[in-house]
């Protein structure tokens, strides 16, 4: 399991808050949590939970809805930039990917930006 940083940012505010290094476990919840942004977001932003690893990877998670997730991924280690729609399952099935360090298991689901 690798080290796994979070942060988010909140809807409308340009400020992202840092956390320190965090479980799985603990990573699920607060994807499970994250509010729903809806609409045009003010300023341009939602509500936003990101995780980065040491290495440089990162991925973010916009919840567009209940059940819908949308998620930008990107590793500059093998020069990855991807973007696109998860449901839930499938989100947490990638953060689980992204602390394992494995290869995102519903990355052909997400296009390259």
């Amino acid at each position: 399991m690798r080290q796994v940083r979070w942060y988010k940012q909140d809807l409308g505010n340009p400020t992202i808050i840092e956390g320190d290094y965090l479980d799985l476990s603990s990573a699920i919840n607060m994807l499970r949590e994250l509010k729903v942004t809806i609409g045009e977001p003010p300023d341009g932003i939602p509500w936003l939970l990101g995780f980065e690893r040491d290495d440089g990877a990162f991925i973010e998670f916009v919840k567009t809805d209940l059940e819908d997730y949308d998620v930008r991924y990107e590793n500059p280690r093998v020069g990855e930039s991807l973007m696109g729609s998860l449901k839930y399952n499938e989100a947490v099935n990638c953060l689980k990917d992204f602390y394992e360090g494995r290869e995102l298991r519903w990355k052909f689901k997400l296009e390259p930006y």
